[in-house]
């Protein structure tokens, strides 16, 4: 029977979840198996009716009917005085995402960051039975072409400080397992590397049983040279050897190049699903909300009222503003500013969007070519401001 309150769950009880809800999502699961660190709490200890789980980094889990009012209280007090206030969010990990695996689920969410807005994003689940499937050779002259070499990510190879990008993946290994020991004994991975630089990096984010979740990342000085499709052939193969008989790829719906990967070596597509995303930082995240409205949604007062709402609690609360990750960039600063000009043009304030814009020169902006050819800025371009703009900027 539900407390009305929020209780940590024993690590030794973490296999009641999967009693008392449909769990899909394999980083879920592993938690649940303690192949990934990660805290559950639920309503009631026999049977729970809501839980929140976390995996003390980008991933949050709400899970359950529609939540009572104490609920929602306890699983607030636990999200942002907890999780948010870990030694891991805001300095090791900047956002994350929150799995909404019903509508009930998404109106709790709705109901406990009402105050720290999160953005909708849509995501690909796709799968491979290896067991049914003709995996391709990978033709074996394709890495003497470009000067590589295929290596397993193991102990050898994780001790090699001196080599590029070595760190991203122990960090992906730190991210995604309990333990390097445990990825070791229970995951793989490959990497391809061209003379001290590791090029492309593929790894199993999750292993539960039989069954995984595989990812990959290429650098950017080499892709789009058939790196990454070679890669993932290698980590099938590899899969295979170990029993391994069904394998995830999971992606956000605008990653254009992971899903032509996937596609590519064979994976299947089984369903798309919302997944919310935020950041910890409660300034960066209003920041984040501004930029997402702006370019993604295309909902101009949505993003003026979340950067607006970001500039004034940067103001009124210095302390916070201070450990803002995107505040401590100059860079940042001037886009944003620029971005609220162009919101502000585009809901014809042209006052509001002349002083947005000449705040962002002061702050550094240069690209005058931008500014003369950004379509959001047209209804400015009468404005006798922005002549005298454009002509000081020559």
């Amino acid at each position: 029977m539900s407390t009305g309150k929020l209780i940590e769950l024993n690590k030794q009880r973490f296999s009641l979840l999967e009693d008392c809800f449909d769990i899909k999502k394999l980083s879920l699961k592993s938690i649940i198996n303690q192949m990934t660190s990660g805290i559950i709490y639920v309503d009631a200890l026999d049977n729970p009716q809501f839980a929140l789980a976390w995996d003390y980094g980008h991933r949050i889990f709400i899970l359950g009917d529609v939540a009572g009012d104490a609920l929602i209280i306890s699983a607030k007090e636990i999200i942002f005085n907890r999780f948010f206030n870990s030694e891991k969010s805001g300095a090791d990990i900047l956002d994350f995402e929150i799995y909404c695996p019903s509508d009930a689920a998404r109106n709790n969410i709705m109901k406990i960051f009402e105050h720290h807005p999160v953005m909708l994003n849509l995501r690909r689940y796709y799968t491979l039975d290896i067991s049914t499937v003709c995996l391709e050779e990978n033709d074996s002259e394709f890495m003497k072409q470009y000067g590589c070499s295929v290596y397993n990510i193991d102990e050898a190879l994780l001790s090699q400080s001196e080599l590029t990008n070595i760190e991203d993946i122990r960090n992906w290994i730190k991210e995604n397992w309990i333990s390097t020991e445990a990825f070791l004994s229970k995951g793989l991975g490959k990497c391809i590397v061209k003379d001290k630089t590791i090029a492309s990096w593929s790894l199993l984010d999750y292993r539960v049983k039989d069954t995984c979740e595989m990812g990959i990342e290429t650098d950017g000085d080499f892709r789009k040279q058939g790196l990454g499709e070679f890669l993932v052939r290698e980590v099938l193969k590899a899969c295979r050897e170990m029993r391994i008989t069904k394998v995830s790829w999971d992606c956000r719906e605008d990653n254009i190049a992971s899903i032509g990967l996937a596609e590519k070596v064979g994976f299947v597509l089984q369903h798309k699903y919302d997944c919310y995303h935020g950041w910890f930082h409660p300034i960066d995240n209003f920041l984040i909300n501004g930029y997402y409205y702006l370019y993604t949604n295309e909902d101009y007062s949505k993003s003026r009222q979340s950067y607006e709402r970001g500039f004034a609690m940067s103001e009124e609360r210095p302390a916070i503003a201070k450990t803002s990750y995107l505040l401590k960039k100059e860079s940042s600063k001037k886009w944003f500013y620029y971005d609220m000009g162009c919101c502000e043009a585009l809901l014809n304030e042209g006052d509001k969007a002349i002083s947005y814009i000449e705040q962002a020169i002061v702050l550094g902006w240069t690209d005058i070519d931008m500014l003369k050819n950004d379509e959001r800025l047209n209804s400015l371009h009468t404005d006798q401001r922005w002549l005298d703009i454009m002509n000081n900027a020559k």
